[in-house]
């Protein structure tokens, strides 16, 4: 990563999640709590004797955080990962072919291919590659294949673990995304190997791009979730 990459996706990060303000702009757009909100919607509703989250952003908020991000000039994901109590922004770091690298302050790094998680790093238990399915294979909803995923085992060596999958369409859903509404068409993913299980999910919307997933990188580790914000 660049010296002017990393200034600038922390100038990006800085300003999205409320650290910066003047006095024509909210001084703490709560971008970052809204982020771990989704965190909350994956665990679900809280136990007896937790409390509830907080969070109930209204509608200009909502405005104020998009404007924020869009007036940074470049394409943004939402990454919320609870295993990791994660909840941050991303920004294209580099392409090689149609695969996107997307990056954050912390070297925290995800590869997608329009979409579709090809490998992770910085996340302690990472995907190092994938052999998956592209999105046009996804978006169709149906059909058996089979996946591979390259893991280090507790002895740094590459381990490949195989998978059997099959997509089927659940329905079609519309999602919020930072205050803006999407309608798309839900697809699982149900993959099963001699490691276990993993399920994962894709919203498209009505353009066939991937606009929010819950993607695993490991089995045993919960999935992760992605939005697609900012194009």
């Amino acid at each position: 990563m660049t010296q002017a990459r990393v200034i600038g996706v922390s100038i990006l990060l800085a300003i999205a999640l409320g650290g910066c303000g003047n006095d024509k702009k909210p001084a703490a757009i709560p971008i970052k709590a809204i982020l771990q909100a989704e965190i909350q919607k994956l665990k679900g509703t809280p136990e007896a004797g937790q409390s509830s989250p907080a969070l109930q952003p209204d509608a200009a908020t909502l405005a104020e955080g998009r404007r924020v991000l869009e007036e940074a000039g470049q394409p943004v994901i939402a990454v919320t990962d609870r295993s990791i109590g994660l909840a941050t922004f991303m920004v294209p770091l580099g392409t090689n072919a149609d695969v996107v690298t997307w990056a954050n302050p912390e070297y925290q790094t995800i590869a997608l291919r329009k979409g579709v998680i090809i490998a992770t790093r910085g996340f302690g238990q990472d995907l190092m590659s994938a052999e998956a399915p592209t999105a046009d294979v996804l978006f169709a909803g149906s059909g058996t294949y089979s996946r591979k995923h390259y893991i280090l085992d507790g002895a740094d060596q590459t381990q490949l673990q195989e998978y059997t999958c099959t997509l089927s369409i659940s329905n079609n859903e519309e999602i919020v995304i930072l205050g803006l509404n999407y309608l798309t068409k839900k697809v699982d993913e149900n993959c099963i190997g001699s490691a276990g299980t993993f399920t994962n999910t894709y919203w498209f919307d009505t353009k066939g791009v991937i606009r929010q997933s819950r993607q695993s990188r490991m089995i045993g580790v919960e999935n992760m979730q992605l939005q697609a914000i900012i194009d």
